[in-house]
């Protein structure tokens, strides 16, 4: 696997966990402005870009991130109305 694509893949998937993404497209966009990857935006032609770029755009990437970014938002919502609920209890 090229160090592109590692990198690509890693931050990626800390991105769509950390909560704040709402899917793949969101993500991406936001990729295209990391350091050491936005030549991965810039059709260069080098085996290490074109990797990552087609596991970036493949449908299964598309639903692991999705699926991510769901799980995270999900979670964090959940973490909200617990913190929420807990607060309105103490006020009672």
């Amino acid at each position: 696997m090229s160090e592109t694509l590692d990198r690509m893949q890693e931050r990626a998937r800390e991105l769509a966990l950390s909560g704040e993404f709402n899917g793949w497209r969101s993500v991406i966009f936001e990729l295209q402005f990391e350091p050491g990857l936005k030549e991965a935006f810039q059709w260069l032609h080098s085996a290490s870009v074109e990797d990552a770029f087609q596991w970036l755009h493949s449908p299964a990437t598309k639903q692991e991130l999705d699926d991510l970014c769901y799980e995270a938002r999900d979670h964090s919502a959940r973490l909200d109305c617990a913190r929420t609920g807990s607060a309105r209890r103490q006020a009672r």
